[in-house]
């Protein structure tokens, strides 16, 4: 079985360096870190990784939760959500 290409999109770079070590240390790829939605777009379609982890609140103007469909439905990748955000609002939009 070959091993799954991982991108984790996480603006606070203490977590994302910890989420890219565990996810390495179970033996994915992590083929890159994103801190924002721009960035984030620019790697689907670089590495067309076979899963996306995706913060909500992410640095930029656009949150993680506006590119979510994009990136499932454009390119077939799925996504989960990671945040610490557990507000009504923010959980409204991350099942919209």
């Amino acid at each position: 079985m070959s091993k799954k290409h991982v991108l984790i999109v996480e603006d606070e770079v203490i977590i994302a360096l910890d989420i890219k070590k565990r996810l390495e240390n179970f033996g994915f790829i992590v083929d890159e870190v994103a801190d924002c939605a721009e960035d984030a777009l620019f790697y689907v379609v670089k590495y067309a990784p076979d899963l996306v982890l995706m913060d909500i609140k992410l640095n930029g103007k656009i949150e993680g939760t506006q590119i979510v469909s994009e990136i499932q439905n454009r390119y077939k990748i799925p996504v989960v959500y990671l945040t610490s955000h557990s507000d009504e609002e923010t959980l409204r939009v991350a099942q919209a």
